[in-house]
């Protein structure tokens, strides 16, 4: 609402104007996992309940912490589409599987390969990862032919997954289209984040960029600062060593929100934690203004029951075993990405 103004003695008031809003759509994301037991299990150690109750603590335990990481990494690293990484290079009926960065990947994840991220052809189904041999190569499990650049998922995770800061923190670099707005229409400036980049190629990362990144977020962002910053551990380490000689401005430990350990950064513009994490896409940091998100939560990471209330039931299959499911409901939105910035094009040493 812009109807305010100064005004000279007996000079008609400014005329009244009204706030105007956006409608945005926030679509729910379902994560699942499965856990399966076995009859044969069962009677094996049907001598010895402990025997039993680690199997299925192990496999209940196991599931649950891999599927937190998992979302956990779709909250940091993610944009809605699934994107895990792309291949570097087109293979022809082969097993070994190079790729930009194996960061995402895991042995015994199984993937899809499509070679766009809407419509296009999928030229890998359901073909699992045997090993990680290298930061740019997996092995899968059998021979496959897919194109260079094409997109790698998980299986039928494509566009299913949750949005995260990749997606979130962007000018419509990588999404154009957010919660039904779009960023680059003309009047939605508010809609993009602040991307300080080097049209694609590393630079080394020094202290006037670090205040830049927080600068423009301050200047854009409606009278708010960062009140986060978000990167892999290289970057955090680079900008400890770019204060380690000054002992009275260098970097001092603290811990955020939710216990997480971090470095205190303080500049030009003020001062926020610094969290290394190492979910958070290479070359770049985030600057967040974390009021301006929210975690919309239909159902928080837990075992899904079912009508008589029991977590593990007969195998749907019809096979002799019982099976468990893990579910998480829920979506990372956003209400304004103007206060949000990215300085990508960063070395990592």
């Amino acid at each position: 609402n812009e109807g305010f103004g100064a005004r000279a003695e007996n000079v008609a008031l400014p005329t009244a104007q009204y706030q105007r809003t956006t409608n945005l759509y926030v679509t729910m994301k379902y994560n699942y996992g499965s856990i399966k037991l076995t009859r044969q299990v069962m009677v094996a150690s049907s001598k010895s309940k402990g025997a039993f109750a680690s199997a299925m603590r192990t496999e209940m335990t196991g599931i649950r912490e891999g599927m937190g990481y998992d979302c956990a990494r779709q909250k940091v690293s993610g944009a809605g589409t699934g994107v895990l990484t792309q291949a570097n290079g087109a293979g022809a009926a082969t097993t070994t599987l190079t790729v930009d960065s194996t960061q995402h990947l895991r042995k015994g994840m199984v993937i899809d390969i499509w070679t766009a991220t809407s419509g296009g052809t999928q030229e890998v189904n359901s073909v699992e990862i045997t090993s990680i041999t290298s930061t740019t190569v997996a092995v899968l499990a059998s021979a496959q032919t897919w194109s260079d650049n094409s997109y790698v998922y998980r299986e039928a995770a494509r566009n299913a997954e949750g949005m995260g800061l990749h997606g979130i923190v962007d000018d419509s670099t990588v999404l154009n289209s957010f919660q039904g707005v779009a960023r680059s229409t003309a009047g939605n400036e508010w809609w993009k984040a602040n991307r300080l980049g080097n049209s694609g190629t590393n630079r080394a990362l020094t202290r006037r960029l670090i205040d830049d990144g927080y600068l423009e977020a301050e200047k854009n962002g409606g009278g708010g600062v960062p009140s986060a910053m978000y990167s892999r551990h290289a970057l955090a380490q680079t900008y400890a060593d770019l204060y380690i000689a000054d002992r009275r401005y260098g970097p001092k430990d603290m811990t955020a929100d939710l216990g997480y350990a971090a470095v205190q950064y303080t500049g030009a513009g003020g001062t926020c934690p610094w969290i290394s994490d190492r979910m958070c896409q290479g070359n770049r940091i985030y600057y967040v203004q974390e009021d301006q998100l929210v975690w919309f939560d239909m159902l928080e990471l837990g075992w899904l029951k079912d009508d008589s209330g029991a977590i593990l039931c007969r195998a749907l299959d019809g096979t002799d075993a019982l099976e468990g499911r893990l579910g998480e409901y829920g979506e990372l939105a956003s209400y304004k990405n103007s206060g949000h910035s990215l300085l990508a094009d960063l070395l990592e040493s």
